[in-house]
């Protein structure tokens, strides 16, 4: 296991910043903060205006997961499903890589998700490219979307790989 981001520093938190449907005229909002017990994404997610999700996301120095098998979030949820994603310095900038995980209501619990279940998508939609793949990662992402509108809040303890 190797630790990308251990939310009981609160300068972690810092380093994501929101990416919402105000891109495109939406209202929801999402943001990540650091709480006592390491951040938590939260939020409203609304689909005026055709909007419909909240993001968060992080960058890093680019960084080869090519020979790991996935990603490991500690989280408590709210019973909703979130996404993942991570974007590769190779790839065109809207490329993102995809996968999603589900919550229980109230429970700290480890989301594994393998790097196999990631789909490459542009703005949400799944596309067939020739992706550079995971050797040059420079940021990851949190979101919450595919028609759950509402309150939500994914409180986070740690991400790694595995």
């Amino acid at each position: 296991m190797r630790t990308l981001f251990d939310f009981s520093e609160a300068a972690t938190a810092r380093r994501w910043h929101p990416l919402n449907d105000r891109v495109m005229g939406g209202i929801s909002l999402g943001a990540l903060e650091a709480t006592e017990e390491g951040a938590r994404f939260f939020g409203e997610v609304s689909f005026e205006r055709n909007g419909g999700f909240a993001s968060v996301r992080a960058s890093v120095a680019p960084i080869d997961l090519s020979a790991a098998e996935g990603l490991e979030l500690v989280v408590r949820g709210d019973g909703k499903r979130y996404k993942v994603n991570f974007h590769s310095q190779a790839d065109p900038s809207s490329l993102l890589h995809r996968a999603s995980f589900e919550t229980a209501n109230g429970d700290w619990e480890k989301a594994r998700v393998r790097f196999d279940e990631f789909v490459p998508t542009v703005r949400g939609r799944a596309v067939r490219v020739q992706s550079a793949g995971r050797a040059a990662i420079d940021s990851f992402g949190l979101m919450i979307s595919d028609r759950q509108d509402g309150v939500f809040c994914l409180e986070l303890k740690s991400i790694e790989v595995f």
